[in-house]
């Protein structure tokens, strides 16, 4: 069922200037969003990081396919001032600099910074969206390009949906997940998951994760805990836990609402479970008496013990589907239980989530909440211990700060195959050219003009582990997962029938990307046996190479202006 992609070649990755914010690291409030929930929107920190030393750079730009610009929006945003300059000040300096850049110009036919790649996991920040963040001058430059964004927004969306392709990234997953996993040592030769001696030498893993000697210790004990509970027949010591928000005034609209108020009532369900509320806004967690100056930060870490010693993890949809619990649960080895019908997951065309998640139908879990608890504890011990397993052999794939993490990797091999190819063909997605008669597609033609007239629609339904069964009604649109949109209608299932939506392109058709010979093929379902040695190696087999420009150019900007009303499903991540 497909798989294969145009290959891009090689680029130069430029640092410096004032596309490059990797200065803004020396911020003073910079620490401060690192160590809050904010970081889980940080993405642009951490792909920076890893594009930056990674062996799929170029230094000779004529060389250079993609070009990724490592703006920090967010931090930008909410840090403020900083060294003399204003967030108005560093989008207008962006701006400045990008569009006398020798790199932004038309190439192979697509128009000037089509071939340019950002990344931001940022949704609304203060009631602000995307492109008013970035304001009304970088804002509108950036149509063209391609964004790595916390979902494949459509262009639909135009406060949040900027590039002519997005392409869902992962949240940044808590840290501290990450180092109670390092701490007790990741699934060792035997079949115990989760054994291994613990050990206070590695404090530079926690401090690399923002802990200090004192919370390296905590931290160690609350991973004994989770061990011992891990050894006790391979079980942790949860069998479900959940740690968020359930009250309906935090939540800014439906499926959320229903279903976080379903999960709450599992919260005296057994003494197996453990759900907590986390009162989001904070004048009713003062109420609650909940809420000090260093309240966040702890939940922050209280988040990752719970999933650390819990064995399956719920993902509820919130305020959207998109959420960093689903990459804190990977990162902590615990199984997620997915609900939340449209979420993808980042990369869902190397990564496979039916191996690695239990996904639930929502009005499923809307109409028998508590028949979730009897499911899961009916799995075998064979059964969760195989799930453990392929997290494990997946963390690396959406976990920024694992060992040899291949996020940036497949965020350059998904953006070749889905937005810089001219036909998409990858293991869930596909291209599709809508008739010129069918008047349900005529908002296509606008974003046609951007790159060409293929849209990309999704093969096949997610595979459901607790819901309905029966005929799948393919003609349904715009509420279908997939991690790659290039036009309004990406979220469509791809029809057999194309008589009812559109032409499809047969594989093999001869359409290729152009005289530049992008073309042909290159497996995207990478085989993981190749990257399970050691890291370097691994990246020298990469295809892509990536490119960072920056130029030294300084002036001012204006102010983004206000939010508008949200437009449904468009609403911060909860």
């Amino acid at each position: 069922t497909g798989g294969s992609a145009a290959m891009v070649g090689p680029a130069l990755m430029w640092l410096g200037g004032s596309l490059d914010f990797g200065w803004m690291a020396r911020c003073p409030r910079f620490a401060e969003l690192r160590a809050s929930p904010t970081n889980e929107r940080l993405a642009e920190v951490e792909m920076r990081s890893l594009l930056v030393s990674s062996d799929a750079r170029t230094r000779d730009p004529t060389l250079a396919t993609l070009f990724y610009v490592p703006l920090w929006e967010v931090v930008s945003f909410r840090v403020g001032r900083c060294e003399n300059t204003t967030h108005r000040d560093r989008m207008r300096a962006a701006w400045s600099a990008l569009r006398v850049s020798p790199y932004w110009k038309p190439r192979r036919g697509r128009p000037a910074g089509a071939d340019h790649l950002l990344a931001s996991t940022g949704c609304v920040e203060d009631n602000l969206k995307l492109s008013q963040r970035l304001g009304n001058l970088l804002g509108p430059l950036l149509i063209p390009t391609i964004f790595g964004r916390d979902r494949a927004y459509s262009p639909y969306y135009k406060y949040s949906g900027i590039g002519r392709c997005t392409v869902e990234i992962p949240y940044v997953s808590n840290p501290h997940a990450t180092a109670l996993r390092r701490a007790r040592g990741a699934y060792p030769a035997g079949d115990e998951p989760f054994g291994g001696a613990l050990s206070l030498s590695e404090t530079d893993d926690y401090r690399a994760a923002g802990l200090s000697d004192e919370q390296a210790a905590e931290v160690v004990l609350a991973a004994g805990a989770a061990l011992d509970a891990a050894r006790a027949g391979g079980r942790r010591r949860w069998l479900l836990s959940f740690q968020g928000s359930m009250h309906k005034d935090d939540l800014c609209c439906q499926p959320g609402k229903d279903i976080r108020r379903a999960v709450a009532r599992l919260a005296r369900a057994g003494r197996d479970v453990s759900i907590i509320d986390v009162p989001r806004n904070l004048s009713r967690a003062r109420r609650v008496g909940s809420y000090d100056g260093g309240a966040w930060a702890r939940l922050y870490e209280a988040q990752a013990a719970l999933m650390v010693q819990s064995n399956y993890c719920l993902i509820p949809y919130g305020d959207t589907e998109v959420t960093s619990r689903l990459y804190t649960a990977i990162a902590a080895g615990c199984v997620p239980v997915v609900i939340a019908n449209r979420l993808s997951g980042a990369f869902a065309s190397i990564v496979p989530y039916a191996d690695l998640w239990l996904k639930v139908d929502q009005a499923t879990f809307l109409a028998k909440p508590k028949e979730l608890l009897g499911r899961l504890r009916a799995i075998s011990a064979a059964g969760l211990l195989e799930r453990q397993r392929a997290l494990h052999a997946h963390v690396a794939d959406v976990v920024y700060d694992w060992p040899d993490s291949r996020v940036a990797a497949n965020f350059l091999r998904t953006a070749a195959a889905g937005c810089e190819a001219t036909r998409v063909d990858m293991p869930r997605l596909a291209s599709v050219t809508y008739r010129q008669d069918d008047r349900r597609y005529a908002d296509d033609r606008r974003s046609a003009s951007l790159w060409s007239a293929e849209c990309t629609c999704v093969r096949e339904p997610p595979t459901l582990w607790w819901g309905p069964s029966g005929e799948i009604d393919r003609r349904r649109r715009g509420v279908w997962p997939t991690e790659v949109c290039r036009c309004n209608h990406c979220s469509t299932l791809c029809e057999v029938d194309n008589k009812t939506i559109g032409e499809g392109h047969p594989a093999g058709d001869g359409r290729g990307g152009g005289a530049d010979g992008m073309a042909r093929s290159i497996i995207l379902r990478a085989e993981h046996t190749e990257h399970r040695g050691d890291g370097a190696g691994a990246r020298s087999r990469l295809h892509h190479r990536v490119t960072v420009i920056a130029s030294a150019v300084t002036s001012d900007a204006r102010r983004p202006g206000r939010a508008r009303t949200r437009r449904k499903g468009e609403g911060a991540a909860a």
